[in-house]
């Protein structure tokens, strides 16, 4: 029995130290940052073994720690002469020399690899890697053009041209060599497109332009996709369809485009998403109905009701439709009927559709459901919609059925509990404006102003104006008066009413216990400044400062005064 076995057998622990090999000493080494010695350790293994791939390759990883990429030459060339035909090492010892800069030894290293492997792009293209990692496009052009000449094919090494041309801003020449890349390989069209995307904003007119002058299917796929890339979804689905192949060929390049735009907001992204869905129920059979139902769904976003009727009236009678493309086809249709003020027809189909619609798509439309009845003026059905719904928008959408009906106190308990938060921020801040006034009004219930904020949620913002500058008028203008006015003045200004939205701001910035006044201070001291009053709104706003300088409009102030001073004549 031997020592060994002896131990184990006993159950004596052998020395971890004793069992590691030279090359787990200098890993080690290498893993707690001890560079040096890690590097000396590999040094060692190679004296006695220079072909040892892991240790070659370990020492490459030190010596770049320590900014000494170039002492690998020496090494790296030892191990090639150990095994010429290895074009690892081979690849090795090219980053090594031309990381020494030494162009002579990396042309002959670049020379005996190619004779190994005469048919491979391989050794010019680690020389032009290893040359483009010191910023070096000259050598890395120099490797690319001597590969295509010796393996005598135009399409060599494109994908490498293609991207060193992109880089250098010669955009034709990048064009014409990612075609021939693409078409070699297709997986270089993602690199094509994660490139391209990429350059300066004034070139990308000009590139779109060079590749629409191309007129070929692969170009229009480029152009395709760059264009939605660069918020133009719309425009780059017209130039795909110009030369898509028919029938299953069109598939690969219409699933390309629609990863494109699947995440895109607006209206612009939903409406080339639903053209890009239709085409592809044109040609894969098999997943039509999903496609039609999704591209139903698409226009209803864009706001095509038309077209979007148009799909489900194709789902309808489609015999492949899986219950899953018929409860997407429901909802979409909601959302139609929605659109088209059809909401008791909604409101039946919705209810119907609870059990085959998923919670987050049934919670959505039913928000959607509730916000138009509250602009139709049936505050009782969009509250009896989300009676006992607790989430953010359950809340506001309740808070408003209440404050509409003039119900403020029923209106300040829900918008409260809705807190600071909503899907769209404009929504928080509109809440948190409402609360404002809400607070300060001693009434519990007033229902002029439900009506006025409910003529707002319709956009009559004339009417809204007039409603609230009356109740204003009949409220104490430091409970609630003072910020009506200024709301009334906004709308009237934003209708370009300019002399109302002036008086109305005047009564509001007079109440200086109010904290609607400095507002009102800052919106007097613009109207001021866009009549080509200067020296009126200097005054107006070092006043407001002086008055309020705790105020959240003072900063406001401070930065609108340093402007028109800067602009208005002195005297």
């Amino acid at each position: 029995m031997t020592g060994r076995a002896l131990c184990l057998l006993l159950g004596w622990a052998v020395p971890a130290a004793a069992q590691r090999t030279p090359y787990d000493r200098a890993f080690e080494l290498e893993r707690r940052g001890s560079y040096v010695q890690a590097a000396a350790g590999y040094r060692q293994i190679l004296t006695a073994h220079p072909a040892d791939l892991n240790s070659l390759l370990g020492l490459e990883r030190v010596l770049h720690e320590l900014g000494r990429s170039g002492d690998l030459g020496p090494p790296a060339s030892a191990a090639v002469a150990a095994e010429p035909k290895n074009p690892v090492l081979f690849a090795v010892a090219v980053r090594a020399w031309t990381a020494a800069d030494r162009a002579d030894s990396v042309v002959g290293l670049v020379n005996r690899w190619s004779a190994v492997e005469p048919a491979s792009e391989a050794p010019y293209r680690e020389w032009g890697f290893a040359a483009l990692a010191r910023r070096d496009r000259t050598a890395a052009r120099r490797a690319y053009q001597l590969g295509r000449e010796r393996l005598g094919r135009p399409d060599a090494l494109a994908g490498e041209i293609a991207q060193l041309a992109t880089w250098e801003g010669d955009y034709s020449l990048a064009v014409s060599e990612w075609l021939l890349a693409i078409r070699a390989t297709p997986g270089y069209r993602g690199s094509a497109v994660g490139l391209l995307s990429q350059i300066p904003v004034d070139r990308r007119a000009p590139l779109l332009a060079e590749l629409d002058r191309r007129a070929q299917a692969p170009t229009d796929q480029l152009a395709a996709s760059l264009a939605a890339r660069w918020n133009e979804p719309t425009s780059g689905f017209e130039r795909l369809m110009r030369r898509l192949p028919v029938g299953a060929q069109g598939v690969g390049p219409l699933q390309e485009f629609l990863e494109e735009v699947r995440s895109g907001t607006g209206r612009d992204a939903s409406l080339a998403r639903a053209r890009t869905l239709e085409a592809l129920a044109e040609r894969q059979t098999t997943q039509r109905a999903k496609h039609l139902a999704e591209a139903a769904r698409a226009y209803s976003d864009a706001g095509e009701q038309n077209s979007a009727r148009r799909m489900l009236a194709q789902l309808s009678i489609d015999p492949r439709a899986s219950p899953d493309a018929a409860a997407t086809a429901g909802a979409t249709l909601v959302g139609v009927l929605i659109s088209e003020g059809k909401l008791e027809e909604a409101d039946r189909r919705l209810a119907d559709l609870k059990q085959t619609i998923s919670l987050e798509e049934h919670e959505r439309l039913t928000h959607r459901l509730a916000r138009a009845w509250l602009r139709d003026g049936k505050t009782d059905r969009a509250e009896r919609l989300v009676a006992t719904d607790s989430t953010v928008e359950g809340f506001a959408l309740r808070g408003r059925a209440r404050l509409y009906r003039g119900d403020l106190a029923g209106a300040s308990h829900d918008l409260a509990a809705a807190g600071p938060f909503a899907a769209e921020r404009s929504d928080a801040t509109e809440r948190a404006a409402i609360l404002a006034i809400l607070q300060v009004i001693d009434r519990d219930s007033l229902p002029a102003l439900g009506a006025a904020f409910l003529a707002l949620e319709r956009g009559d913002s004339a009417g809204a104006a007039g409603g609230f500058s009356a109740v204003g008028a009949g409220l104490p203008p430091d409970r609630g008066g003072a910020q009506l006015f200024l709301l009334a003045g906004q709308l009237r200004a934003g209708q370009g009413a300019v002399p109302e939205a002036e008086q109305l701001f005047v009564k509001a910035a007079t109440v200086a216990s109010s904290a609607a006044a400095p507002a009102a201070g800052l919106e007097l001291a613009r109207i001021m400044i866009r009549q080509g009053r200067p020296k009126d709104a200097i005054a107006a706003l070092e006043q407001l400062i002086l008055e309020f300088p705790q105020s959240a409009v003072a900063p406001q102030a401070r930065r609108l005064l340093d402007t028109v001073r800067g602009g208005a004549p002195q005297g």
